[in-house]
């Protein structure tokens, strides 16, 4: 959707220490998905001092996504060219590279040293790939330290785009 009439809203969401990190999380991912400059001080304000991991993580990717969005090449209808995917979707972090193998998305994936953005690019890039592969290198992630990552897991594969019937006999 990305308007920015919703920006009040997800800012009050945000702000709002008494709802549950993940849904702050969720403002914080919108506000990042509608990618305007004017969003960058509040979600740095909350990369700083919010106190849920979580949501710090996602006012990270925010940031991260913005920064790409200004630094990459508009296409005719002016969305980004690193926004397309092949879901429809407005996803967290671009897709890293489809021309790295399976296995060198699930090394980016799983590696805790990692910033969480490159490793977001790794999952879309997995999700985006499919196969037999790709499912079973998001499904080891569900071994992160991240509770982001594990979150976002689920919209990823287990009820989005490339649900698998090999994804349900995972341990959630």
């Amino acid at each position: 959707m990305q308007d920015a009439e919703a920006i009040p809203a997800l800012e009050a969401v945000l702000n709002d220490l008494s709802l549950h990190p993940i849904v702050r999380h969720e403002a914080a991912e919108a506000l990042g998905a509608i990618g305007l400059e004017s969003i960058v001080p509040l979600l740095k304000n909350s990369l700083t001092g919010d106190p849920a991991q979580e949501v710090r993580e996602t006012c990270e990717l925010a940031l991260k996504r913005i920064e790409e969005m200004n630094a990459t090449t508009s296409t005719v209808d002016g969305s980004s060219v690193a926004e397309k995917s092949p879901f429809l979707s407005v996803d967290p972090a671009a897709p890293a590279s489809l021309s790295s193998s399976v296995d060198e998305l699930r090394g980016f994936l799983l590696d805790e040293k990692r910033g969480m953005y490159e490793r977001y690019g790794a999952l879309f890039a997995l999700r985006n790939h499919g196969g037999d592969g790709a499912v079973s290198a998001i499904v080891d992630s569900l071994a992160a330290n991240s509770a982001l990552l594990k979150h976002e897991f689920s919209g990823c594969l287990c009820f989005g785009p490339i649900a698998k019937q090999s994804c349900f006999s995972c341990p959630l």
